[in-house]
């Protein structure tokens, strides 16, 4: 395009704003400088290089170690051109106006021939690490005036089995993963000898379709779905203990022995037997000391003769009964706004009084919680601490009040403004203490003494 500069430097700060995603089997990077362009057909172009190795030690940056890529040109010219790009980790595909053609990308492990060895990969098993899904990462394609591209992946066992899918990209795309299933893979075009063995593969092809003119598509990784790294020398991703990328200890035994089934004791001693530390439990190394009551571990509770409730439904009750006592006064004095015409008078009325509930609401909500969840009762309290929750209860009741009166004091102004109460409203009024009263009742549930034995 006129603007290639411009979109490569684009394309760049874009690939520096994707977060850091693993894949599986990373097929490629799109490490190292490439570009190749055709016009009008059948002019071609072809590249291959070995390509540099990723950030982690001993690992190329694209599966085979080499990546080969062609350009051909179905329509064009000498100046408008399909063209295919590749490196700080971008692979571009771009057309010229009026420019059709194909990008093809295929990873066999060889460098030096245009033509594809379709075992040169050696065999690698794309399951090995529980995937099952190639991911495609598209960084960018413009869907310029809805002309569509196709991406084709064609995963070879040999010459003859094989898979070819092919992927139609009709939308705008920025920053995208396409997932792509094996299993979708495999019911597509397959070879005269059958599908392909994604537990054996020799060969990879990603082709570039570019049969609609002025479209630009930007790839920046493609693998699949597990662990992030190249096949190092041996095909594989994973170690003896299926770890990606791991040094076969996470499946050792403590003689060193990977799957072996001599392990530790909780002491520390390989092939113990756990008594050499253990406490009152039978733990090695535990903390579980005898209380005064003789129990392991205990709390020193049991022969204090207590008893322990656990009183949480009654606190979310006391939580709740407040929030619905505010529900309803919001509901009448939304009554009440709704017959006053918008009146600015009533309507700050009803600002100040819903304010001065929601205050009270919050209030008896928290102190519904400064209650003990679990309340405890005790016969013998020579041990023990008294405390009164009487202060709790008291200001629970008091604030349930003052709700209530508000309630009242906007049912009345309601019944002034409309002249007569509906029934709507009479309920609402009948329901404003029946709320006020259940609530008076269940802090009544509430035990007035709290003892705290140790």
């Amino acid at each position: 395009m006129f603007y290639s500069r411009l979109n490569a430097l684009i394309l760049s700060l874009m690939l520096l704003a994707i977060p850091a995603t693993s894949h599986s089997i990373t097929i490629d990077e799109f490490q190292g400088d490439q570009s190749i362009d055709a016009g009008d057909y059948p002019d071609s172009s072809f590249d291959g290089i070995a390509v540099p190795d990723s950030a982690t030690p001993g690992r190329s940056s694209a599966i085979g170690g080499n990546r080969k890529v062609y350009v051909a040109g179905d329509n064009g010219s000498s100046v408008l051109k399909t063209r295919l790009s590749n490196g700080s980790g971008i692979l571009s595909h771009s057309q010229d106006v009026t420019a059709t053609g194909r990008s093809t990308i295929v990873w066999d492990g060889t460098v030096n021939s245009a033509s594809t060895s379709y075992t040169g990969l050696g065999g690698v098993d794309f399951e090995q690490d529980g995937s099952d899904s190639i991911v495609i990462r598209v960084l960018s394609f413009d869907y310029p005036s809805s002309k569509s591209v196709e991406i084709e992946l064609t995963f070879y066992t040999d010459e003859n089995n094989y898979s070819r899918y092919t992927h139609l990209l009709d939308r705008v795309y920025s920053n995208e993963d396409i997932t792509i299933p094996y299993a979708d893979i495999i019911a597509a075009t397959s070879g005269p000898s059958g599908a392909v063995d994604f537990n054996s593969i020799g060969a990879i092809r990603l082709s570039i379709i570019g049969d609609n003119d002025d479209v630009d598509l930007a790839l920046s990784l493609i693998g699949t779905n597990e662990c992030a790294y190249v096949p190092d020398s041996n095909l594989m991703v994973v170690d003896d203990c299926a770890v990606c990328n791991g040094d076969n200890s996470t499946c050792a035994d403590c003689e060193g022995t990977p799957y072996g089934t001599a392990v530790n004791d909780l002491c520390g001693e390989c092939a113990g037997d756990n008594s050499s530390c253990s406490d009152c439990k039978g733990v090695p190394f535990g903390s579980a000391v005898e209380d005064r009551c003789n129990v392991c571990e205990g709390d020193g509770s049991s022969c204090l003769e207590c008893k322990s409730y656990d009183q949480t439904s009654t606190l979310k009750a006391l939580d709740g009964g407040a929030k619905d006592h505010e529900k309803l006064i919001n509901q009448i004095n939304r009554q009440l706004a709704n017959v006053s015409g918008n009146d600015p008078k009533i309507l700050n009325f009803v600002k100040k009084i819903n304010n001065k509930v929601h205050k009270l609401q919050i209030r008896n909500w928290t102190i519904s919680w400064y209650l003990p969840r679990v309340t405890t009762q005790c016969a013998n309290l020579e041990f023990c601490i008294s405390t009164s929750n009487s202060p709790i209860i008291d200001e629970y009741k008091a604030n349930s009040e003052s709700l209530r009166k508000f309630g009242i004091k906007s049912a009345r102004k309601l019944r002034r403004l409309a002249g007569k109460l509906t029934r709507r409203h009479k309920r609402m009024v009948k329901k404003n203490t029946t709320i006020h009263n259940n609530n008076l009742a269940l802090a009544d549930t509430v035990p007035l003494v709290e003892n705290s034995c140790s």
